[in-house]
């Protein structure tokens, strides 16, 4: 087995990230809204003493309406790349998984367009497919 993921749901999209960007994952405390930021910002909240960037994936990812659903609480993965240590809003944390590498494919039929742009992989589930993030590429995205 090669590396290890964290897989969870954001609306119906199955996603992924490398286990070694996580540092943590949080309950989804309500933000504090600071004014003037890009509307994929959702605002910021403490973790562990430290004030964290929310990152509304629906918004930033195109996946559709940032309302989410009233009976599942949403989670936040805090992660760590290129310096930047930002929460990411997801509804659903699945768990962890390893991989190897005859399991990812390239991400060439994902969408939407916002999806493919931060997609480093596909990953066969057996029974779905989830988009490995390039958690990189994304929050220095979402830092411009």
């Amino acid at each position: 087995m090669g590396q290890q993921v964290v897989r969870f749901r954001v609306a119906t999209a199955q996603l992924a990230i490398a286990a070694e960007h996580v540092d943590e994952i949080v309950p989804c405390d309500a933000p504090t809204i600071v004014p003037g930021v890009p509307a994929h910002v959702a605002g910021i909240v403490a973790v562990r003493g430290d004030a964290v960037p929310l990152l509304d994936l629906r918004i930033f990812l195109g996946l559709g309406d940032a309302v989410r659903s009233e009976d599942r609480e949403p989670r936040v993965l805090v992660v760590r790349a290129a310096g930047y240590r930002v929460g990411l809003i997801c509804d659903v944390v699945v768990g962890v998984r390893a991989i190897d590498e005859e399991s990812l494919a390239p991400p060439a039929s994902v969408q939407p367009p916002e999806l493919r742009e931060h997609a480093q992989a596909q990953l066969d589930l057996g029974d779905a497919i989830a988009v490995v993030l390039d958690v990189e590429r994304m929050l220095e995205a979402a830092r411009a």
